[in-house]
This record gives structure tokens, C-alpha cells and sequence, in this order.
């Protein structure tokens, strides 16, 4: 009898045991589920929060910046009659939550890189007349120290090629002048481009005087200006040279020729639209923080980059031009250049192209060559060491011989590597 007593005891306990489990852990599934519903509630109201701060920030009424406006040669109307019909909000959708980036491996997307509007009616905006109130986020107020304004006055150009330089380069630049850049059609002009340095300004005037062909703006010249001076480039052919056809952008350490690229121009079947160049595809960020090309994830969240063309070499047609100069002021800047441009491109829907005929790393003096080299249908060799370098690659060009067929590009693999530095190059024909 006793025992039949402690067993049921024990059963008793057994029972209570079990239905103080159920208790907690139906507890513990109550503590989840309003976890779960209080945290979906806090996301939701914190991108309600952050969507309203995002269209508070791109679509405040900000007073419009008049020298951006001014270089457009556009007209602001500020009287309230006409303010509708003068004045367009783009409406902005939600950019990423920096925060939480460090978390994910997010692939490009050109809406949620700011501003985060549509960058189509932005520029049809901007051709109509209009003023946009959205917030320009990449100022460049940077005054003309040598504007070269009379390069494309009254001419009939077909291309317009802007040369970037540093200041020092003194003899690149009079290398150019007398080897490709020598003009002798006027349809072509050459302007070259230079930020500010405080040891070549009595230099610098001088050159201006004598050839007319410097363009510069008093920032500081230097590698973490580069995207300034591309800047610059675009809005000094918006305003100074907006009956070029075509513009290339180079850099001074790159043969071109002329010749071919214009015939590059009559060939392609793209006469508007056209963004050409040395494509790169599926490019990652450097985030080593040693590297020069280190961009954080703050700077760029993504992991590849937009297709994006070499700097060494960017041909376009004029509405390309417009259009990307009309852009920028309202694009979040990136230290690199070229991927800066690839991003802009990509928010217009702009797609590069690869452009035939561009050889990069060309590193070894061509005086080396004892072989024939063809420059049937090179557009551009990057890049050349020293203004002797570019002389003796000009003399190259104008004395060897054509070759017979006209779609083939030939370069000798005895002299590839004397000349091109490498056993690897980027040759190819013009369709």
C-alpha cells in the first residue's frame, strides 16, 4: 500500500512537471512572436522614417545653384505665376540603409545609388527650360583660370579631342602639338585639360598665351582630382563647345590616330548615344585600404562595378555629353573617374561600348623596334613613357608601310613584347 502511494505521488509530480513545460514553452513561442511582430513593426517604421528623410533631403525647395544654372545657360524663373510650369520635383525612392550593407553582397543598381530618381526626366527637365528643386549632391565650385573659349567658336567640328595633364607636363604637351595633335583639318580642335599648381603658374600663362588650347580650374591638381577634372571637361564642352560632333577624352601618355578614330566615327552605325572606349565588365571595388584605388563600402556599397570604360580613352557623341554633364551635379561622387562615369552612364541607361583598336600598357620605347608595325586600325596606344617615346611612335606611324588588307591589324610577336612591355594585349579589328 505504501508504495502504491509513493507511485502516485511520483505520477503527481510527473504531470506537473510536464505541464509546467508546456507552460514555458508556450511562454517562450509568446515572447517570440512579439518579438518577431514588434521588430517587422520597427523595420517598417524605420524605412517609412528613412523614406520620408530621403524625400525631405532630394525634394526640398533649395535655391538653386546659379553658376551650375548659369553654365547650362539656362533661366530660372522664380515668379510664382510661371513656378509650375518653370520648376519640376523628381520624386526619389528609397536608397539603401548604410547600416546594414556590411551584412550583404549586393549587386549593382544604379536607382539606389543617390539621388534616387529618375535621371531620364531630370535631363528632359533641363533641355526643356526647366529648373529642378531636387538637391544638387555634387557641387564643383571650382573657378576658370584659362578657358580656351574660342577652340570651337565658329567652326563645323566633327570632334573635339580633350587631352587631361598635369601642369608639370610641359613637354608631353608640346610633344602632342607636334606629333598627332598638329592639326591640319578644321574640323578637328584640341584643348588640354589641368587643375591648379602653385609652382607652374607664371608657366602655365605663358603657354596659354602662345597656343590658346589650356583649359584649367584652380582646384589642386592630383590624383584624388581626377573626377574633378572630368567634371570640368564635360561642363567646358557643354558651354564652350556644344557644335563638336564627337568628343574624346584622353590622356597625355596616349598616341591616337586621328585618322583612324574618324574613320571609326563614319563606319559605326551609332551616331547618337555613342559611349566607346577600353570597356571593362565585372570589376570588383578594391577594399584593401592600402590599395590607391580603395573604395570603402560607405563610398560604394556594391560588389562589381557598372560596365566602365579606361580612362586613357572615352569617345562620345554630343547628347551623350549633354547629358552626362547635365547629370553629375546630381550623382554622389567617387574618387575613381571612370567608374564614376560608368555609374552616371548607367543611371542615364547609357550602355558603353568597346571600342576597337586600343592598345594598353605600351611601356617600352618604340626606338626598339626593328620590325614593320602596322597602324592600319589602331585608334590609341596607353601608355607612352616620355614625350621621345611619343616622337619616335608618330615617326613610326607616318614611315612604315600600310598594310594590304584593310580589315587586318597586325602587331609582329617578335616586337610585342618590346613594345607593348607585355605578352598580353587588347588588339582588335573594325567590323
Amino acid at each position: 500500500m505504501k508504495c502504491f502511494i509513493l507511485l502516485q505521488k511520483r505520477r503527481t509530480l510527473q504531470r506537473k512537471a510536464l505541464k509546467s513545460c508546456f507552460v514555458l514553452f508556450g511562454i517562450s513561442v509568446w515572447i517570440y512572436v512579439t518579438a518577431f511582430v514588434l521588430k517587422g513593426t520597427s523595420l517598417k517604421e524605420n524605412r517609412r522614417l528613412q523614406r520620408d528623410r530621403i524625400n525631405t533631403q532630394n525634394l526640398e525647395h533649395t535655391e538653386p545653384n546659379s553658376a551650375f544654372y548659369a553654365s547650362k545657360n539656362l533661366t530660372v524663373n522664380r515668379g510664382s505665376n510661371s513656378e509650375k510650369e518653370s520648376t519640376v520635383l523628381l520624386k526619389a525612392w528609397p536608397t539603401l540603409d548604410f547600416r546594414e550593407i556590411h551584412n550583404m553582397k549586393l549587386s549593382f543598381d544604379s536607382r539606389q545609388y543617390p539621388l534616387t530618381v529618375n535621371f531620364q526626366e531630370l535631363v528632359d527637365a533641363f533641355l526643356s527650360g526647366k529648373s529642378v528643386k531636387n538637391k544638387i549632391i555634387n557641387t564643383h565650385p571650382f573657378r576658370y583660370e584659362h578657358t580656351a573659349n574660342n577652340t570651337c567658336t565658329g567652326k563645323q567640328l566633327q570632334l573635339v579631342v580633350l587631352v587631361k595633364s598635369k601642369p608639370s607636363n610641359f613637354k608631353m604637351r608640346s610633344a602632342i602639338r607636334t606629333t598627332w595633335g598638329n592639326l591640319t583639318n578644321q574640323d578637328t580642335a584640341i584643348v588640354f585639360l589641368l587643375g591648379h599648381e602653385d609652382d607652374f603658374i607664371s608657366n602655365i600663362e605663358v603657354e596659354a598665351a602662345i597656343h590658346r588650347d589650356i583649359v584649367q580650374e584652380d582646384f589642386v591638381d592630383n590624383l584624388k582630382s581626377r573626377t574633378l577634372k572630368m567634371v570640368m571637361a564635360f561642363n567646358w564642352v557643354y558651354k564652350f563647345c556644344s557644335n563638336a560632333k564627337f568628343i574624346l577624352l584622353v590622356e597625355d601618355d596616349t598616341f591616337i590616330s586621328l585618322g583612324n578614330i574618324k574613320r571609326y566615327i563614319k563606319r559605326t552605325s551609332v551616331k547618337r548615344g555613342l559611349l566607346a572606349g577600353y570597356l571593362t565588365r565585372n570589376s570588383s571595388p578594391y577594399r584593401d585600404e592600402g590599395s590607391k584605388w580603395f573604395v570603402s563600402l560607405e563610398e560604394y556599397p556594391f560588389v562589381k562595378y557598372p560596365p566602365y570604360l579606361g580612362e586613357f580613352f572615352i569617345l562620345m557623341s554630343q547628347d551623350v555629353a549633354r547629358s552626362l554633364s547635365i547629370a553629375i551635379p546630381f550623382v554622389k561622387p567617387l574618387p575613381l573617374e571612370n567608374i564614376f562615369l560608368g555609374i552616371v552612364a548607367a543611371k542615364l541607361n547609357i550602355k558603353p561600348r568597346g571600342c576597337p583598336g586600343l592598345v594598353r600598357d605600351l611601356h617600352k620605347s618604340p626606338s626598339l623596334v626593328n620590325s614593320n608595325i602596322s597602324f592600319k586600325s589602331v585608334l590609341g596606344y596607353h601608355s607612352i613613357s616620355s614625350p621621345e617615346s611619343l616622337k619616335l611612335t608618330w615617326d613610326l606611324y607616318k614611315r612604315l608601310p600600310k598594310i594590304r588588307n584593310k580589315n587586318q591589324m597586325h602587331i609582329s610577336p617578335k616586337i610585342s613584347k618590346r613594345v607593348i612591355g607585355i605578352s598580353m594585349y587588347n588588339v582588335t579589328e573594325i567590323p
